[in-house]
C-alpha cells in the first residue's frame, strides 16, 4: 500500500522513523516470517520502486536530487506499468535500459505509449507528484439476447464465455484492470421475482481472461435452479482502475498470462475475434455480433466481429 506523508513527515528523519516503525509494527504484530519493505520517495510511483529496490526486508529512501541517476541500475521490467507487453514496445523505439528511457523526450515516451501516458510516465521518472485521472469508465460488459436454440445451461454458458471475452479483449485495449465480475441471467419463464438473477465476485485487480473464466464459473454454479429458459445474459467487469495503478495480488504478483493474452488480442484484432478463443466459448461463437447501443458505440478494432 502506498500513503502520502504530511507535514513535518516529509522531512527525511521522521519519514525513516516512520518507516522503520511500520516494519517493526508487522513484525511484532503479524509474525517474523513475513517481512515488509519500505520506499520512501516523492512520488508514490517512486516510493513503490524504491520499495522493490531492497528486499525482502529493506527501506530505501529515493532523494529528488538523485533522480534519475539513482534508477539506472534498474531493469526495465522493475519499474511500476512496465510489463513484458510494455518493454517490448519500448524496445522497438529504441529504449533498451531505465537509462535510455530516463533520457528518452515526452515526444518518445508518448510514442511509445501511444497516448499522454508516456508524458505522466517522463514526470513521475522525475519525481514530479501528479493527480491520478479519474477512471473514466465503471465497466466493461455484454448482454445478450439468446436464439431459441441457445436457451439451454450449456448454449448460454458458452455465449456468456463469449461476451466474457470481448469484454476482457476491450479492458486491455482501454488500459484498465477489473476488480470485480458480475453475472446477470433473465428467464422467459419465472412468475414474479424469479425473473432474474444476478450475483457477483471480488477479486484483485488483473486483466488476465483465465482467471476471468474461472471466476465466471463459480458464478455460474452458484445459480440456483433455473426457473424456465434463459432469454437474456450479460457478464460485466467492475472495479475498475487503471493498468499503471494497479496493485499486484500479493500471493500471485506475476502475470504468468500477459504475454499469452497480449498474442490473443493482436490475432484477432488483425484476423477477427474468433480466429483464436478459449474452448469454452466454442460453442458460442457465433452468438453475439457487434451492436450499435445508446450508451456505447463500439470500436471497430475490438469488437468488429469480422
Amino acid at each position: 500500500m502506498a500513503c502520502d506523508l504530511l507535514g513535518s513527515e516529509r522531512e527525511e528523519a521522521n519519514a525513516v522513523r516512520l518507516g522503520k516503525q511500520i516494519k517493526q509494527a508487522i513484525y511484532a504484530q503479524v509474525g517474523e516470517v513475513l517481512h515488509s519493505s519500505v520506499g520512501i520517495a516523492p512520488n508514490r510511483f517512486l516510493a513503490k520502486t524504491a520499495s522493490n529496490m531492497q528486499k525482502p526486508n529493506g527501506l530505501v529512501v529515493i532523494r529528488r536530487d538523485e533522480l534519475p541517476q539513482c534508477l539506472y541500475g534498474l531493469k526495465l521490467g522493475a519499474l511500476t506499468g512496465i510489463g513484458r507487453a510494455m518493454e517490448q514496445r519500448l524496445n522497438q523505439t529504441g529504449i533498451h535500459s531505465v537509462e535510455q528511457l530516463c533520457t528518452a523526450s515526452k515526444e518518445t515516451l508518448r510514442r511509445a505509449w501511444g497516448g499522454v501516458e508516456g508524458e505522466r510516465y517522463y514526470a513521475k521518472l522525475r519525481g514530479d507528484v501528479l493527480a491520478s485521472p479519474p477512471t473514466q469508465r465503471a465497466s466493461i460488459g455484454h448482454s445478450h439476447v439468446l436464439a431459441p436454440e441457445l436457451r439451454t445451461p450449456d448454449s448460454a454458458l458458452a455465449v456468456l464465455y463469449r461476451l466474457l471475452h470481448k469484454a476482457a479483449m476491450r479492458l486491455r485495449h482501454y488500459g484498465y484492470c477489473a476488480g470485480g465480475l458480475g453475472l446477470h441471467l433473465h428467464y422467459l419463464k419465472g412468475g414474479p421475482g424469479r425473473d432474474r438473477w444476478g450475483d457477483q465476485a471480488r477479486f484483485a485487480p488483473h486483466t488476465d481472461t483465465l482467471k476471468f473464466n474461472a471466476v465466471l464459473g463459480e458464478l455460474w454454479q452458484r445459480r440456483p435452479p433455473d426457473p424456465g429458459p434463459l432469454l437474456k445474459i450479460g457478464v460485466t467487469l467492475t472495479e475498475l482502475v487503471e493498468h499503471s495503478q494497479a496493485t499486484r495480488d500479493l500471493f500471485d504478483p506475476d502475470d504468468r498470462h500477459e504475454t499469452l493474452n497480449s498474442v490473443l488480442d493482436r490475432i484477432n484484432q488483425r484476423y477477427g475475434p474468433n480466429t483464436l478463443y478459449f474452448g469454452g466459448a466454442h460453442h458460442g461463437r457465433g452468438a453475439a455480433p457487434m451492436r450499435i447501443a445508446f450508451s456505447h458505440v463500439p470500436e471497430l478494432q475490438v469488437e468488429n466481429d469480422g
